[in-house]
């Protein structure tokens, strides 16, 4: 059995969504772990700088101290020996106990402290100048480069630079010429205020990076995990969403299924029953066709006519609950209430009402012969509820191409919150008259098939006016 495109397998569309979601999940996690490694990239940079930062302020800050006591005497020994680049009288000093002493000037200073950064924490320090004394202190082709741009206003140079075959953060910021400087240095021609060289700071990047978070490998491990996870949702969506459609699926068909054996046995009932109920008419017509004025006879033709229009009736209903087009043409509706107003009359003196048609002689619009029910039901209600009214009137208004039939009563009016509800199926307006509720529901179904629309307003000076408006 061809099943209709709606309920074959949709597993296949499944499938592309989820690879869909999936990479574009990917995609997402991907662009969201670049922009936190640059994040992280510029964060390793902020934090190098701040580390060679606080070094260089720490070695300006010894100095300064160093520079303003006029030098520091320490015991010479093994690691400590006399500075051979310092011309100054007493540089040296013999104690009564054959220990010697050695002034230590600020440069010195700083060059041992220097080498116990390097020792310990693996950070390089420098100090240079394109003038040194000290042939060790003469700069390399970068400090030389940075040292050059400190005459050019420049306070501050900074690179990334593998040293040694390990990547370093370099930077360095220029040593001015303090007055406490001069008493070696203004031999070499220096003047207070003068750039006298540098300090160069280099950290490893490595230590720049001990902070945990800022590891990249941390970053990349809970991004895996994060695009796991959502892995795992969109997966298990699938199979849930995979699994309501097979349900969905499975419905569909079991309905599909349960609409044509419904409408084989509409078709089986109605098919059985309008041969026999045609030969009743058929033989009633010629019967009363030779005996002119024999009312059962023409009872039973007008009777087994209307069970032939019950039958096709039922065979339009059956399209419309399956959603079916049903066929139209063209249809005379003040005729059809003409003629349907017989069929009213004996109710109609039973419940001393009368029934007013205010209609042009032709109305003809494009229908259903079972738009007739739409008005047989609004009549056989305003009997069965407004008896109390006197009269039912049905007219007509026409706007834009719009006909609207009224059928008017002068009962008792609907109260406003319940008139949405008339038109709901099994819904009645009072239980002491018998009934399905089933009428009006039917009637919207058939008016909304037409695409036309129903509904009920108050009538003037009481009761209720059920329309339809129809093009």
């Amino acid at each position: 059995m061809n099943l209709p495109k709606y309920l074959q397998p949709s597993s296949s569309r499944l499938k592309r969504t989820a690879l869909l979601m999936a990479i574009f999940w990917t995609l997402i996690i991907l662009l969201e772990l670049n922009w936190s490694l640059l994040n992280l990239k510029e964060a390793e940079l902020r934090n190098a700088h701040t580390q060679a930062a606080t070094a260089f302020e720490k070695d300006v800050q010894y100095r300064r101290w160093n520079a303003n006591a006029g030098g520091v005497y320490v015991r010479v020994n093994e690691s400590i020996r006399p500075n051979p680049y310092l011309d100054m009288e007493h540089r040296d000093l013999l104690l009564a106990n054959g220990d010697t002493l050695t002034l230590m000037n600020p440069a010195y200073m700083t060059r041992l402290a220097h080498e116990i950064a390097l020792e310990e924490t693996g950070v390089r320090g420098h100090i240079t100048s394109l003038n040194p004394i000290r042939p060790e202190n003469e700069a390399d082709d970068w400090e030389k480069s940075a040292l050059s741009c400190f005459n050019d206003s420049t306070s501050e140079v900074t690179a990334v630079e593998n040293l040694d075959g390990v990547k370093y953060f370099r930077m360095m910021r220029p040593l001015y010429v303090e007055k406490s400087c001069l008493e070696c240095h203004e031999k070499q021609g220096y003047k207070l205020g003068d750039i006298r060289g540098g300090i160069s700071v280099a950290v490893p990047m490595k230590t720049a990076l001990d902070d945990g978070y800022l590891n990249p490998v941390n970053e990349i491990i809970s991004r895996c995990l994060f695009w796991l996870l959502g892995l795992a949702g969109i997966v298990y969506s699938f199979v849930r969403l995979e699994h309501f459609d097979k349900q969905r699926r499975k419905a569909e068909k079991e309905l599909l299924d349960s609409n044509k054996m419904k409408e084989l046995l509409i078709d089986t009932i109605t098919h059985d029953l309008t041969n026999p109920i045609g030969i009743i008419y058929s033989m009633s017509d010629l019967l009363a066709s030779e005996n002119a004025g024999d009312q059962k006879l023409g009872l039973i033709k007008s009777s087994s006519e209307r069970l032939l229009a019950v039958m096709q009736n039922t065979v339009t209903l059956s399209q419309l609950a399956l959603g079916d087009a049903i066929p139209k043409s063209e249809f005379d509706i003040t005729a059809d209430i003409k003629s349907m107003a017989n069929e009213f009359q004996d109710r109609l003196v039973e419940a001393v009402l009368t029934l007013k048609i205010d209609l042009p002689e032709k109305l003809m619009i494009q229908a259903n012969p079972i738009l007739s029910e739409v008005f047989r039901n609004y009549i056989s209600n305003a009997i069965k509820y407004a008896a109390e009214g006197d009269q039912i009137i049905i007219d007509h208004e026409s706007e834009a191409g719009v006909i609207t039939i009224n059928v008017k009563d002068f009962g008792s009016t609907i109260p406003e919150n319940l008139r949405e509800n008339v038109f709901a199926r099994k819904y009645q307006m009072g239980t002491e008259k018998p009934g399905r509720g089933l009428g009006l529901a039917i009637v919207k179904r058939i008016v909304e098939a037409h695409g036309a629309q129903v509904g009920v307003k108050p009538n003037e000076p009481r009761g209720n006016i059920f329309f339809i408006k129809i093009s």
